[in-house]
């Protein structure tokens, strides 16, 4: 194990996590439209999955545990296929 690229790691999920955060504050600070509601609900499944990926990844830091980095790639690609769904809904909401 590389211990200089387990530290930029680290601080790679570190820096992702503190930008998570800021998102969140962001996030509960508006009240989505209701003709946006869907998505709005779908943004945050997204974020949540982001969340705990980040949570497996950094556990994985702590132990190199095999299973929480594979539980950590399975939620960022669930999060990638939301993603992919937010994008449709957004192209299908009405123009303001």
């Amino acid at each position: 194990y590389d211990d200089c690229l387990m530290d930029s790691f680290c601080s790679y999920i570190q820096e992702s996590q503190d930008k998570l955060k800021k998102i969140e504050y962001l996030y509960r600070s508006k009240i989505a439209p209701s003709s946006a509601e869907g998505l709005a609900l779908n943004l945050y499944r997204c974020f949540s999955q982001v969340q705990d990926a980040l949570n497996e990844l950094d556990k994985y830091t702590m132990g190199y545990v095999d299973s929480y980095l594979h539980d950590g790639q399975e939620m960022i690609r669930e999060a990638k296929k939301i993603r992919s769904l937010l994008q449709e809904e957004r192209r299908n909401l009405p123009s303001f």
